[in-house]
């Protein structure tokens, strides 16, 4: 586990397991009221039990886990999660019947605008289809921060469209839009998270969309 604020300390209460192989990332917002963005795929090597031991924290402290959107590889850790905590699950509203499948909990509807209340803040919850149809992202306005699932990463990489509800279209807008907010910090649904200047990366990702949607169906 990683504590972010070693990097900027604008990421005060930020912390970060990274995925190992296909998992996902998945952030730890707070210290003592814990909210979680994603939860991994589960498997031996991103079970967070061990993660949160190793690191002082207590999975039983975990109050809220914010899904970025209902692939195997941001969900799979909820299993091992809801047998020990019972957290609010926030999903956005077009993937909630994906979620009920996976897991049996307290299901919270979230749609374009929508405010999520973490230890650390609020954020607020942006619409970004393309790699789903329900994929969303949470930005921190105040700190510039954006939490970005798999709609956007590091070094202009952006999410595959070729899933099932993917679309091309929608990623490219996605997109568009994104560049459009300020953001200093990317943090990202896998790889390295971008710690100042993350507004170039996203543009980066813009154009290469641009260029890599016209004629391919898929990304990175």
């Amino acid at each position: 586990m990683i504590d972010l604020s070693s990097y900027n300390e604008l990421l005060e209460g930020i912390f970060m397991i990274r995925g190992v192989g296909l998992s996902s990332n998945v952030y730890i917002l707070g210290k003592k009221k814990l909210t979680l963005i994603d939860a991994g795929v589960g498997d031996a090597n991103n079970r967070l039990t061990h993660m949160f031991r190793g690191a002082g924290f207590d999975v039983r402290n975990v109050s809220a886990v914010v899904i970025t959107h209902c692939h195997v590889d941001h969900v799979g850790g909820l299993s091992e999660l809801f047998r020990i905590a019972k957290p609010k699950l926030f999903i956005h509203s077009k993937e909630v019947n994906q979620i009920r499948a996976n897991v049996d909990a307290d299901v919270v509807k979230l749609n374009e605008g929508d405010v999520v209340n973490t230890e650390i803040g609020p954020l607020t919850v942006l619409h970004t289809p393309g790699h789903t149809f329900g994929s969303i992202c949470l930005y921190d306005g105040q700190r510039k921060i954006l939490f970005s699932g798999d709609t956007v990463f590091a070094y202009g990489s952006f999410g595959r469209t070729d899933f099932s509800t993917g679309n091309d279209g929608d990623m490219l807008k996605s997109l568009v839009r994104l560049t459009g907010l300020e953001v200093d910090v990317l943090l990202p649904g896998h790889e390295d998270p971008v710690f100042k200047e993350a507004q170039s990366h996203i543009k980066h990702s813009q154009d290469n969309a641009r260029q890599m949607l016209r004629g391919a169906p898929n990304s990175l």
